[in-house]
């Protein structure tokens, strides 16, 4: 892709990726941004690169997410998908953990300089939980030439 000179350099990462997790809802979403900011001609797209681009988007939080973080002082972005509760069914002892689930995801949350939450219920679990860090609401978008109404 032929770039201008004032084009800027997103690095999309997610653990799901790297781990091939495909048909996994995060996974998914993570694929459906990628695509939508690979249609840009004003973007240089990396999936999980190495070096730096101008932005770090990130859809995870795991390792990955803290360490790739390291060189995007100023310029992290996460793309929130799970909040605290997610886990409960999914976490054997999920009540007994949630204290520190809520601390971790509250470090996750704060580590970025923005956080774009996918609905109004993840918005308000953020803001919720005392995360200062600037929220913005962004609704998971759906593809309608791939889903049909029933």
């Amino acid at each position: 892709m032929l770039l201008s000179p004032a084009s800027i350099s997103i690095n999309v990462c997610s653990e799901t990726a790297l781990l091939k997790m495909k048909g996994e809802g995060v996974n998914t979403a993570f694929m459906d941004c990628v695509e939508l900011l690979q249609e840009r001609h004003d973007m240089d797209v990396t999936i999980n690169g190495e070096g730096r681009g101008d932005i770090m988007h990130s859809h995870t939080y795991g390792p990955y997410y803290f360490l790739r973080g390291l060189s995007y002082r100023k310029r992290k972005i996460l793309t929130v998908h799970v909040i605290p509760d997610s886990i409960k069914g999914s976490l054997p002892l999920a009540k007994f953990l949630m204290p520190f689930v809520k601390w971790y995801f509250r470090q996750v949350y704060a580590y970025a300089d923005a956080v774009v939450a996918i609905s109004p219920k993840v918005e308000q679990v953020i803001k919720e939980l005392g995360v200062t860090t600037p929220v913005y609401r962004i609704d998971n978008p759906v593809h309608l030439d791939k889903w049909k109404r029933t």
